[in-house]
């Protein structure tokens, strides 16, 4: 009798355990954001403020925000069994540009398996961007239209182009 008593207690102090993980883990990708970048001394990485949050699946989400800086990051974050966590944060880009038509950077994660990149576009002439293979999806959010894609595989980081309305290749500075 005193050892199922003792196997209760264990299972139950077990349990406890195991909740109380759970529950301090971030339940959405902001609050990962947050709990993680938040109070980053390195400000290049800081989280100051959301600009938008893009849900890619269930399971993953891009968050774009200003850092301590006052230029735009992109985060991912991926859902895990007892909750949301970054996986991976690509550096900075400048909110304006007055030189080039488009801003751009990409990253690996996962082991170089998976990659994303986002971009902003500084030039109204800019229709869409393609790198990677892969036509950014474009959005707007806080005056900046912005641009991103994500992908499994190699991750080709200079192959990029640029198109105007009309189909037409354009170069990244501008003239």
């Amino acid at each position: 009798m005193k050892r199922i008593k003792l196997i209760a207690a264990i299972a139950f102090l077990l349990c406890g355990l195991i909740f109380a993980a759970w529950y301090k883990q971030p339940k959405t990708p902001l609050a990962a954001l947050e709990k993680g970048y938040m109070g980053k001394q390195d400000s290049i990485l800081m989280y100051c403020a959301l600009i938008e949050q893009v849900d890619i699946n269930q399971n993953k989400s891009l968050l774009f925000y200003y850092n301590g800086r006052g230029n735009v990051n992109c985060a991912v974050a991926e859902k895990k069994i007892a909750g949301y966590r970054i996986v991976d944060v690509n550096a900075e880009l400048a909110p304006y540009h007055e030189d080039l038509r488009v801003g751009l950077y990409g990253s690996t994660y996962d082991k170089g398996k998976k990659w994303v990149y986002f971009g902003i576009i500084y030039d109204d002439s800019v229709d869409k961007v393609v790198w990677n293979n892969i036509e950014g999806v474009r959005f707007s959010s806080s005056d900046m239209d912005m641009v991103y894609a994500v992908g499994d595989g190699d991750f080709k980081g200079n192959e990029y182009h640029i198109y105007d309305a009309d189909g037409n290749e354009l170069e990244h500075h501008r003239s």
